[in-house]
Formats: C-alpha cells, sequence, structure tokens
C-alpha cells in the first residue's frame, strides 16, 4: 500500500510499510495473510509436535510434545520459524505446565488440561482430555 497517511494529534504521518492503521480490514488482512504462512510454512513442519496449536487475532495458544531426536532444537526452529515472516517480531514464551492466556489460567495437571478464571481461581468445569505427561504448553502474542 502507498500512502497511507494519519494524523497523531497535530502532526500527519505517512506510514512506510504495513496496511493502513485503523482500517476496518486491517485486523482480517494480517489474519488472513499470516494465516496463510501459518499454513503453508509452520504447521506442515512442526504438525507432529503441534498437540494444538490456535490463534485469537494476535495471541496464540499451543500444546507443545517435544518429540524427536533433538527437542530443543526443534523448539529453537519452531520459534524461529515463527518469526521469518515479515517485520513483526513475536513474544514467544517458554514451555511449561501453566500459563495464562486471554485471562485464562491454564494448568497441566495429573495429565488433564485444568482452566480457571484468574480473579476466583475457581475452577471452570470443561470436559479434559488426558495429554501426555511430557506435554508442555506454550504462548505467543504481540
Amino acid at each position: 500500500m502507498n500512502n497511507n497517511i494519519f494524523s497523531f494529534g497535530n502532526m500527519f504521518c505517512l506510514q512506510n510499510t504495513g496496511t493502513a492503521m485503523g482500517i476496518p480490514s486491517a485486523c482480517a488482512y494480517a489474519t488472513i495473510s499470516y494465516g496463510h504462512y501459518e499454513n503453508t510454512s509452520i504447521l506442515p513442519l512442526f504438525q507432529k509436535n503441534l498437540f494444538y496449536y490456535r490463534c485469537y487475532i494476535d495471541d496464540v495458544f499451543g500444546i507443545w510434545l517435544p518429540l524427536g531426536d533433538n527437542p530443543e532444537n526443534t523448539w529453537e526452529n519452531f520459534k524461529q520459524k515463527l518469526n521469518d515472516w515479515g517485520t513483526h517480531r513475536w513474544k514467544i514464551e517458554e514451555p511449561t505446565d501453566h500459563v495464562t492466556f486471554l485471562d485464562l489460567n491454564i494448568t497441566i495437571k495429573n495429565s488433564s488440561l485444568e482452566f480457571h478464571l484468574p480473579k476466583t481461581n475457581e475452577p471452570i468445569p470443561l470436559p479434559t482430555t488426558p495429554i501426555s505427561s511430557s506435554t508442555e504448553l506454550l504462548t505467543r502474542s504481540d
């Protein structure tokens, strides 16, 4: 896109890269274009390690399975691949057995996932699926 001009206070700025800020289609455009990259370049390479992987706008929740001959190297390659597209760099949290994602506390306990709301810390009654004890949670956000 060319000539994307926006104002901030009394200042007018020319946006050099990306979708015009503030337009209704910006979020959909970003989601579709990065989603295409995920579907063609990330998921085919790491599908055996990604037990679960879902995006919500610019946040991702996943369950990573540390499989293969060198699981640490595979994890590092995955993080690099996430950042190989465009100029945006993701903040990637290291795998753990507990994470807060979109105001929901998620924990692996006794090979099952538990969900809690942070303010009450009361469990949310959701069906649980047993998962491997070597499974780790991962999140990504900008």
